[in-house]
């Protein structure tokens, strides 16, 4: 193994781990986790957050805004911003390996990224439910 070729990718790996460990922080132990010490609990906390998603945080009135709650959700609170950065390093660290140029990388990360959300999206809002 060349592992000048893996550092990077090990490195992206290792963020996204720990990007992973914050989102499930948030969510399992917020209360006793650095988190609760800012200023914006609606934010951080996972239990109260996901209304940031939501006119007035009621599901009711529909989307905060356009894609609040599938594309742009990843910046309506710390849970989602976390799972989207871990996600992303993962996406990355496989393009880097899969691709030769800069190009080809991007074009894998991309089609990582559109396939991945897009079979996520489907069975969550359709099949699931």
């Amino acid at each position: 193994m060349n592992f000048k070729k893996v550092i990077i990718p090990l490195l992206m790996v290792i963020f996204a781990a720990i990007a992973n460990s914050a989102q499930d922080t948030v969510a399992h132990h917020y209360s006793q986790s650095v988190f609760a010490e800012f200023e914006e609990p609606t934010f951080y906390n996972a239990n109260q957050s996901w209304k940031a998603k939501w006119k007035n945080g009621d599901h009711q009135q529909g989307e905060r805004f356009w894609g609040s709650s599938t594309i742009f959700v990843k910046f309506t609170d710390f849970w989602h911003l976390m799972k989207s950065v871990s996600w992303m390093l993962l996406f990355g660290a496989m393009s880097i390996l899969a691709g030769n140029g800069w190009k080809q990388k991007m074009g894998y990360f991309l089609f990582f990224y559109i396939t991945f959300t897009a079979v996520f999206e489907l069975f969550y809002s359709q099949i699931w439910v």
